[in-house]
């Protein structure tokens, strides 16, 4: 019997969230995400690798002139920003105390983030 993608979909989906309510709900299961250097790492992998997805589709806007391209290379670099100053750089500095204004700085970047993200479309 063959596997046919759209079952496969299924599983790999059915098996991804099994695995991370199993993970976010046990203590026992140490993941290396709660590893604050691991963190730090993927954050700033992330910010990187957005600041790199910017440039280019800049290099882009510069040959096309389109406001998309420039809309988009914007949305880019502001989740890029979100990312490495609100979440690399207090991860990598943690204080004695959490600063609710990183907290709310890095879901509101986020939002206006996708919100350019979404206007690129357009």
């Amino acid at each position: 019997m063959a596997l046919r993608p759209v079952n496969l979909t299924f599983v790999t989906a059915f098996t991804a969230g099994a695995l991370t309510l199993l993970i976010s709900v046990l203590p026992w299961i140490e993941f290396a995400y709660r590893s604050p250097s691991a963190q730090v790492a993927l954050e700033t992998t992330a910010a990187l690798t957005g600041l790199v997805a910017a440039y280019l589709i800049a290099g882009r806007y510069r040959e096309t002139g389109t406001t998309s391209d420039l809309v988009l290379a914007a949305a880019l670099a502001i989740l890029a920003g979100t990312n490495l100053f609100f979440g690399a750089l207090p991860d990598a500095f943690p204080t004695s105390r959490p600063e609710s204004f990183s907290t709310w700085a890095r879901v509101a970047g986020s939002l206006v983030g996708a919100a350019t993200f979404a206007a690129a479309a357009f």
